[in-house]
């Protein structure tokens, strides 16, 4: 059986390289989802974790640009 403890933490970022980072991967995950549009692909977005954990603002974050 697998344990949450048992998973190795990411590093914690600074507030100003998260936020280059995070328009880095809103930018890629854009790029990727209008190639498979183009190419007819539908696509889901699978998001896990825990009951209040944030899921509902991460996904408005990485789906900016995807409206």
């Amino acid at each position: 059986m697998m344990h949450l403890k048992d998973f190795e933490d990411s590093p914690l970022l600074e507030k100003s390289a998260y936020d280059i980072v995070e328009k880095d991967l809103q930018e890629r995950l854009y790029i990727l989802f209008s190639e498979a549009s183009k190419q007819r692909f539908g696509t889901i977005l699978i998001l896990e974790g825990w009951a209040g954990s944030g899921k509902g603002d991460l996904l408005k974050s990485i789906t900016t640009r995807l409206d």
